[in-house]
């Protein structure tokens, strides 16, 4: 297992998984009629691959999109999800008064949530493909939420803070 997973990671097809699964492609990207890799799972269709083709507005709304939206490393959302998985197990395993609130409860099952997913994703799946992997960031998103309603629930970062500081075990 650990052989085959060291072969995954270092070998040519998984280098977009190295980048991020960052797959961001431009109207005429998409529009061309290009051959499918053997990577994808419509690798049978390629021969009868046409492309897809845009209606005038469809191609100006998507390309506008692709000018505004930011191109954001899904790397960051799992990074994001491991800080507040660790960050709401040290405050339940080591202060008391943190233990009845349903904000960092949920807060915790989420990020497990999203870090099991990006686990068994980076294990099992059998090829780099970004659609395995999306979900870690509205998992990550609704995370960051609860864990932050946890804090102004607790009263704001300051009082926060002075928790944490005084006895709150």
């Amino acid at each position: 297992m650990i052989n085959y997973t060291a072969y995954m990671w270092t070998t040519e097809a998984w280098s977009p998984a190295l980048n991020g699964f960052n797959y961001r492609m431009t109207v005429n990207e998409i529009q061309n009629n290009t051959p499918l890799s053997i990577f994808t799972d419509e690798f049978y269709n390629a021969s009868k691959n046409k492309g897809i083709v845009f209606t005038p507005l469809r191609e100006k709304i998507y390309a506008v999109l692709y000018t505004i939206l930011p191109s954001i490393n899904i790397l960051i959302f799992v990074i994001f999800s491991i800080l507040i998985f660790f960050i709401s197990i040290f405050l339940f395993i080591r202060y008391r008064i943190f233990r009845n609130n349903n904000f960092l409860l949920f807060s915790f099952f989420t990020s497990f949530s999203a870090f099991a997913t990006s686990v068994i994703v980076a294990l099992f799946t059998p090829v780099p493909l970004y659609r395995y992997i999306h979900p870690v960031c509205p998992i990550t998103i609704i995370s960051l939420i609860s864990f932050i309603t946890f804090i102004f629930d607790r009263g704001g970062f300051k009082k926060f803070i002075k928790e944490l500081r005084g006895n709150g075990k």
